[in-house]
């Protein structure tokens, strides 16, 4: 009896699709690589900012992680790529934090 590898679902964005839960086919980005953010991805976690929205579209960093298994078992994050950013926040000057985001919100450097 073969083993079978499990098929990978990818879902292509349609015109209709929220950005963060549409996936478009790419390859995988790896840990080290230098990414930069080309969608619009607001988020309220920056240090410093007391909860202040920031758009991280033009944002640079390294990925760190990438989710794939925890403990043995294959995952499936919604945010499967942890990111180190960094970037000019307004009020703030040059800023790093982490951050996760989806295959489709960044491109490689």
């Amino acid at each position: 009896m073969s083993t079978v590898a499990p098929l990978r679902v990818f879902r292509t964005a349609s015109r209709n699709s929220h950005p963060r839960t549409s996936l478009r086919v790419r390859a995988e980005v790896a840990e080290g690589s230098k990414v930069r953010v080309t969608d619009d991805v607001k988020v309220f976690h920056i240090p410093k900012s007391k909860g202040a929205e920031t758009n991280l579209k033009g944002f640079e960093g390294i990925v760190q992680t990438v989710i794939k298994e925890h403990n043995g078992h294959t995952m499936s994050a919604n945010l499967p790529v942890r990111v180190k950013l960094t970037g000019e926040v307004a009020n703030l000057g040059e800023v790093s934090f982490i951050a996760h985001l989806a295959a489709n919100e960044f491109e490689e450097c």
